[in-house]
Order: structure tokens, then sequence, then C-alpha cells
């Protein structure tokens, strides 16, 4: 029997997803737990076409994504920190620093990395994971104030 997962099967499928299963597991468990609905054709047509533009926006993301890693390249954040006149800095960048900073850039789906927060001056990068396996580097400026 063909079924339209309305919600995530352990072991079966994601949701949305039309799958062949047997008829006891559907209309024993699949039916009366309300995780499926028998797959009509008109439920598979909507179905594929809700795959279909599911991918599309899937892919337009994946583009909207590489397009901003590209442009982060020629980025370059400068932070000010206070100093002690020596080599001294009183406090630090964090990720969350960094995160703002670009935020305030107009970037927008994007997780900062960093080993441990930045606490000297100087040039120094960060790690910028956008998911889907895209990421790149940032450039990050620490100047004394």
């Amino acid at each position: 029997m063909r079924v339209l997962l309305i919600r995530d099967v352990r072991g079966l499928g994601r949701k949305n997803e039309i799958k062949d299963v047997s008829d006891g597991y559907a209309r024993n468990y699949l039916f009366i737990k309300k995780l499926a609905v028998l797959a009509t054709a008109e439920i598979e047509k909507t179905a594929n076409k809700e795959a279909k533009k599911k991918k599309a926006e899937h892919e337009r993301l994946g583009q909207e994504l590489k397009m901003e890693s590209k442009r982060l390249t020629n980025e370059e954040l400068v932070f000010h920190l206070k100093t002690d006149g020596k080599k001294g800095v009183f406090g630090s960048v964090t990720e969350t620093d960094i995160e703002k900073a670009l935020q305030d850039r107009g970037y927008k789906h994007f997780k900062v990395e960093l080993e441990r927060p930045i606490r000297l001056l100087g040039t120094f990068e960060a790690e910028v994971n956008f998911g889907e396996g895209i990421r790149t580097t940032v450039k990050i400026k620490v100047c004394g104030m």
C-alpha cells in the first residue's frame, strides 16, 4: 500500500515522502497514530509538486549562500579594544561580536567558528560556516583605542 507520511516516522521516512508499506502496518499503526494517509493519485501529484518546489527553494538558498561566501572573502572587520599602552588588551572579540558585525553588513545565514576569543592586537581570520558545506574565512583586524 502506498502512503504519504504526515510526520517523520523513525525507520520509515520523513514528512511528505511517499512510501510503500504493508497493508497491516498502514492500517494498524500509521493510520491509527495519524502518521500517514493513503496516497491517492491526486495526493501523489500534490506531493511531487511540493517536493519539486522544496528542491528549487533549496537550490536557490544554496546559490544565495555561495554568493554571500564569495562576497565575504573580500570583507575585513575592524574592532577597537582598549589597551593598557603596552601589548595588554582589555576585553576580547568573540564569535558573537563577529556575527553581529556581519549581520549589520547584511549577511544572514551563517555561524562564526573561533577556537577561542581574540585577545590580541593584530590581524586574524575566523571561519564562517554558511551550512550546506559552504565555508569561508573572514579577516578580523583588532586595533587599540
